[in-house]
């Protein structure tokens, strides 16, 4: 069994210039991939690494995850994953993806001492699901920008690829 990591990053203030804020979370509008950048490692890679059509290659057995950040980093906008659409509705090839939130300790630089990171305690958000069967799923995951102060400025969505091999 092998692991997936998935890194979104969406660039949210170009997505809110041009489609415009919406409260339209159950609908929202589609995004031309060129705002957003997918990243995963090449043998993860089938095609499309760091553009937004990312089609991921994992086997049975392999479990996926996908995290979101907008070009910020949260500082100015957040993006946030809400929903998972995939033309797979029965779970036949995969689980139906979750929201998990873990608690590890990683290293962060020390400002005084910049070559000795020191352990700190963070949240860490990701959806994860589970390969189950070979073969190819398109899915959409529906996203909204919101500002630093929580705001929801939109709600969009876009359509990547996973293509499961024996």
């Amino acid at each position: 069994m092998a692991e997936a990591d998935v890194m979104i990053t969406i660039d949210s203030a170009s997505v809110v210039a041009n489609y415009g804020k919406n409260s339209s979370s159950g609908n929202p509008p589609s995004v031309d991939p060129k705002y957003i950048f997918m990243v995963t490692t090449q043998n993860s890679a089938l095609s499309g690494n760091g553009g937004g059509e990312l089609n991921l290659k994992v086997r049975v057995n392999d479990i996926i995850r996908w995290r979101e950040t907008s070009l910020t980093a949260g500082s100015d906008q957040q993006i946030l994953l809400y929903e998972f659409v995939s033309t797979d509705p029965t779970s036949q090839l995969i689980t139906k993806p979750e929201a998990s939130v873990t608690h590890p300790t990683v290293p962060f630089p020390d400002s005084n001492n910049p070559t000795k990171p020191v352990p700190t305690k963070i949240s860490d958000f990701f959806w994860q699901c589970t390969v189950k069967n070979e073969g190819k799923v398109t899915y959409h995951f529906k996203f909204m920008v919101t500002d630093r102060d929580c705001n929801v400025l939109g709600y969009y969505q876009w359509d990547p690829f996973i293509t499961i091999t024996g």
